[in-house]
């Protein structure tokens, strides 16, 4: 239920094809705090797409990211960010699990 509350929250009246950093700022806003993938997501991840197809990449943009880039042949196609709910957060309160 959480997930379909921050979706409805985070794409209430607004683009869908907006990028990366404006995606996180408005996670962040939805009182959700980023976290970093571990190394076994990142090896199993990079492993299925070698598996399906060579000209995929996955890129880990900079140590300690949130979000992992998504690669056809050199030219960054989408990206995967993992978030919790962050309860530090006061506007978190503005979700609600029902």
């Amino acid at each position: 239920m959480m997930e379909g509350e921050a979706a409805k929250a985070l794409t209430n009246q607004r683009e869908m094809n907006e990028g990366k950093e404006k995606w996180c700022e408005r996670m962040k806003e939805a009182g959700f705090a980023g976290e970093v993938f571990g190394e076994d997501a990142i090896d199993g991840g990079r492993a299925l797409l070698r598996k399906y197809d060579n000209n995929w990449e996955m890129k880990v943009e900079e140590e300690n990211s949130t979000t992992v880039g998504l690669w056809w042949k050199g030219q960054p196609v989408s990206f995967c960010s993992l978030w919790k709910l962050d309860k530090q957060s006061s506007s978190s309160s503005t979700l609600t699990a029902r």
